[in-house]
């Protein structure tokens, strides 16, 4: 019966470096992605009659989606920068919310708030 032999420390080390320098390369590359969307001149499309309030010109949104992108994990997101950072309009998660689909939420009515990991996850199933 063979036994069970736990890494070595040096192995586990190694690789939690390279796992980290791997996010931090993620983490850069969608930061810079995020600065050329808010640095590009692009006309703003034509909203929608029913969306015009909750449609932003491509300025702010690139500077909340900035924003979006240096916080933690754990960052609770209302419904429009969930929805700015899921790229969908507020209504569409609204609808969501209510046929019980989409990704996970906590609270109800004004106060629904997203984790943003929960965002990430709920992306990382539908790509």
């Amino acid at each position: 019966m063979s036994m069970f032999t736990p890494p070595k420390p040096a192995d586990f080390i190694a690789q939690i470096k390279a796992t980290a320098a791997e996010l931090e390369r993620a983490r850069r590359a969608l930061l810079a992605s995020a600065e050329l969307l808010a640095t590009a001149r692009y006309p703003a499309p034509e909203p929608a009659q029913s969306d015009t309030a909750e449609v932003a010109d491509d300025n702010s949104l690139a500077k909340l989606l900035l924003e979006l992108a240096a916080l933690p994990p754990s960052a609770r997101l209302n419904t429009k920068q969930a929805a700015a950072y899921l790229g969908v309009t507020a209504d569409l998660l609204r609808s969501w919310r209510w046929k019980k689909t989409g990704p996970p939420y906590e609270g109800r009515g004004r106060f629904c708030r997203y984790t943003k990991q929960a965002l990430d996850a709920y992306m990382g199933a539908r790509a």
